[in-house]
Order: C-alpha cells, then sequence, then structure tokens
C-alpha cells in the first residue's frame, strides 16, 4: 500500500528535517514541497494526505491556507497542520468549516504524528469506495434534496418511515443511516432503539436528522446517544464536509479498535 504524504514547508529547517525523518522511519515517502500556490499546485498529485507547516507572515499563511483548504475539499485530500503554537491558531480560526482533519503545536509528539499519519494514509483506500447512505424520512421533497446533494458522492437510498427503514436493513448493510428525529408514527429515536438491539444491526452507524436547533430539543437527541446529529437547514457544502469528517473519524477508530466515539456533527450556540 503506498505511504505517501506532501510535506508543504516554507524555509527548511532542523524541525522540518526532524519530521521527515521520523516520517521517512516509518516507511513514509515525503514529498517536500515549498509553500508556494504553483508549486503545490504542480505537485499535488503527489499524495491524498497533505501535512502544512506553515511559516512566514499572518497573511501569508492565510494565503496559503485559504489555498490548501480549498484544494483538499475540491480534490477529496485530508489537510493536516503542524507547527508554531501562534501559526497553528491562525489556520484554525481559517477554518471556520473545521476541514482541517488534524493540527499538531509544538512541542509535538513524534510518535503520535506518524501513528496518525500512517492511519490515515491507510484509511484513504476504504475512503475511496463509496459508500451507501439510507435517508430515512417522512417528506419526500427533503428526500429529493439530499439525494440529489449526496449521488455524486455517495450511493443514496430512501425511505419514507420507521417500518421501510427496519425492512431495508434487515436484508441491506448500509454505511450509514441518516434519521428524520422527528418522523411521525414509529420516531427515530424507536428506529433506533429498534436497530440497536438486534446484535446483526448495532454495526450500522445512526446520525438524527433534525430541523430544530433549540437547547431542549438537541439535549434530548444527545441523551438518545446516536453516532451524531445534523440539522436540515445546513448548507451542502457543511453537510458534505461533516460527513466525511464523519467517515475519516469512523475508519480511523475502528482502526485502533475501539468503537466510534460520539461525534456531535453540529452543535447551537450556547452550548
Amino acid at each position: 500500500m503506498n505511504r505517501d504524504i506532501l510535506f508543504i514547508e516554507g524555509a527548511k529547517s532542523f524541525i522540518h528535517q526532524a519530521v521527515v525523518n521520523k516520517l521517512e522511519q516509518a516507511d513514509f515517502k515525503v514529498h517536500r514541497v515549498r509553500d508556494d500556490i504553483n508549486e503545490i499546485a504542480l505537485h499535488k498529485d503527489a499524495s491524498n494526505l497533505v501535512l502544512y507547516y506553515p511559516t512566514g507572515s499572518r497573511d501569508y499563511i492565510e494565503t496559503v491556507t485559504i489555498f490548501l483548504l480549498d484544494l483538499c475539499e475540491d480534490e477529496d485530500k485530508t489537510l493536516c497542520v503542524i507547527g508554531d503554537k501562534y501559526d497553528v491558531e491562525i489556520i484554525e480560526r481559517i477554518d471556520e468549516f473545521k476541514r482541517i482533519f488534524k493540527s499538531y503545536k509544538r512541542p509535538v509528539d513524534m510518535n503520535k504524528l506518524v501513528n496518525d499519519m500512517g492511519q490515515l494514509s491507510d484509511s484513504h483506500d476504504e475512503l475511496r469506495r463509496k459508500k451507501t447512505i439510507l435517508i430515512v424520512d417522512d417528506d419526500p421533497d427533503f428526500l429529493k434534496i439530499m439525494s440529489r446533494w449526496l449521488q455524486y458522492d455517495y450511493r443514496v437510498d430512501t425511505v419514507r418511515s420507521g417500518t421501510e427503514a427496519l425492512l431495508y436493513v434487515a436484508s441491506c448493510d448500509p454505511d450509514l443511516i441518516l434519521l428524520d428525529y422527528e418522523m411521525p408514527g414509529m420516531s427515530g429515536y424507536e428506529v433506533l432503539e429498534a436497530i440497536r438491539s438486534n446484535i446483526m444491526m448495532t454495526h450500522i452507524p445512526i446520525i438524527f436528522l433534525t430541523g430544530m436547533d433549540d437547547k431542549e430539543t438537541v439535549l434530548q437527541i444527545l441523551q438518545r446517544r446516536p453516532d451524531g446529529y445534523l440539522l436540515k437547514t445546513q448548507r451542502k457544502e457543511d453537510l458534505l464536509d461533516a460527513l466525511e469528517r464523519f467517515f475519516v473519524d469512523s475508519i480511523m477508530h475502528d482502526e485502533e479498535a475501539e468503537k466510534p466515539k460520539f461525534s456531535i456533527l453540529n452543535r447551537p450556540a450556547g452550548m
């Protein structure tokens, strides 16, 4: 399996070399590229895993960061950042949609960095496999919109009730269920309980969909312990980013032989 990494750096230093040495000792092929937009564009196909070590002025770091965020989003690459505390915090403030997968502030635990990079590299084959998502909602218009948004990145199936959802999972094995929390008849919570109580289905992750973002509703959802929740009102770009991050997180936790940690994909203000 290829273990390539695109290492974006400014002026080379002993710290940069130490990072490269550690990665190469772990059998990575490190492609060192200067933090120049033209240079990055020229070498962007070297790897789907990008590690950026920011240097230079605040304005320069912001320019390179925005370019990398857009590049990684458009071409399904995973972006991580390593560097001095101040520089990393500049980038984290720019990254309002949380597209950077991991950030490492100096002093860096190099063993953890190498372990994380290895897991991310190994997970990309699984990430490129087209996932199947089942969407469960009683609103046919919402199902059409969601199907249209997700159809290019995922295989999408839809059903309009909790009963249909249980019939579906009895014969199919989706990679994820997006489940309306406020459905009439059999509620989203009842569907979740039915799936979690069946030993053959407990591995299927479930994310609740809700049109309510008030504190009381969110607390009720959190008490149900789904694998996450998403607001129906969010933008397409935010939805796709949240789903990609969820699958990356799940794969990495699976490789660590852990049950995936509870993932909050949206959090209302004040919580």
